[in-house]
């Protein structure tokens, strides 16, 4: 049991550490429904040269694609997988205002859970997206 203890203490100090290094990162993460044969749209800012990575997660109940456009209507990513787990990463080439479209193919409303971070994965830390994001 004392073993136990201290392996806990030693990762709650591990996270502390990553979390002090990381003080401004952020991950965000939305939670909806879209209706059958519906797409939701979410707006968000993000900065150029920086990764961005969207992971869509449904409730496993109808096939979801994840799709991102530019300001100028352009797709910049897609994942159209025949699930309703889908994922893209990219890094934009300047800074901006990117739609993302969640698009239900099913004909019952799914839920979702949508979750975006910037920038570097590689030490598992994120910074925050410029987030003025708006649901249309």
């Amino acid at each position: 049991m004392n073993i136990r203890k201290n392996i806990a203490a030693a990762l709650i100090a591990l996270s502390a550490i990553g979390a002090a290094s990381s003080a401004n990162a952020e991950v965000i993460t939305r939670n909806d429904q879209v209706e059958s044969r519906a797409t939701d749209t979410w707006s968000f800012q993000f900065s150029g040269y920086e990764a961005v990575t969207i992971a869509l997660r449904g409730d496993r109940d109808t096939d979801l694609d994840l799709e991102v456009r530019d300001e100028n209507g352009h797709v910049i990513a897609t994942s159209d997988g025949a699930s309703d787990r889908e994922s893209v990463r990219f890094t934009p080439a300047r800074n901006g205002t990117f739609k993302v479209r969640v698009k239900n193919l099913g004909n019952i409303y799914n839920v979702y859970r949508l979750t975006v971070r910037t920038g570097s994965d590689i030490a598992g830390q994120f910074t925050t997206p410029n987030v003025l994001q708006t649901r249309f």
